[in-house]
C-alpha cells in the first residue's frame, strides 16, 4: 500500500518548529500535558535553554546544559498531534 504523505511533510519546518515550542510551552504550563517521570525527558526540561528566532524561540541544542533531543521529540510529537491534514492522511493511508 503507498503512502501519499512524504516523510518530510510529516517534520515541522522553520516556523512550524517555533509554533511547536509555544504549543508545548503553553501546554505544559496550562496543565493540558503531563508527562510520567522519565528521567531522559526530566534531564532535557530541566537542561533546555531557548534560542530567539526573529520574535519568537525553539529549543537551543547548542547552549542546553543537557541533551533536549527528548524534549525536541516530545515537541514534535505534539506538534503533530495538533495538525490535521499530512498526518490524518499519513496515518489513514497506512492503517
Amino acid at each position: 500500500q503507498t503512502v501519499n504523505a512524504t516523510a518530510g511533510s510529516l517534520f515541522p519546518k522553520s516556523n512550524d518548529s517555533a509554533d511547536a515550542c509555544a504549543q508545548i510551552f503553553d501546554a505544559v504550563r496550562e496543565g493540558r500535558l503531563v508527562h510520567p517521570d522519565h528521567p531522559d525527558l526530566n534531564a532535557a526540561v530541566s537542561g533546555a535553554h531557548k534560542r530567539l528566532r526573529d520574535d519568537r524561540w525553539v529549543w537551543d541544542r547548542r547552549n542546553s546544559t543537557a541533551d533536549v533531543s527528548p524534549l525536541e521529540a516530545a515537541t514534535i510529537a505534539h506538534w503533530a498531534a495538533q495538525i490535521d491534514q499530512p498526518t490524518r492522511e499519513f496515518w489513514g493511508a497506512i492503517g
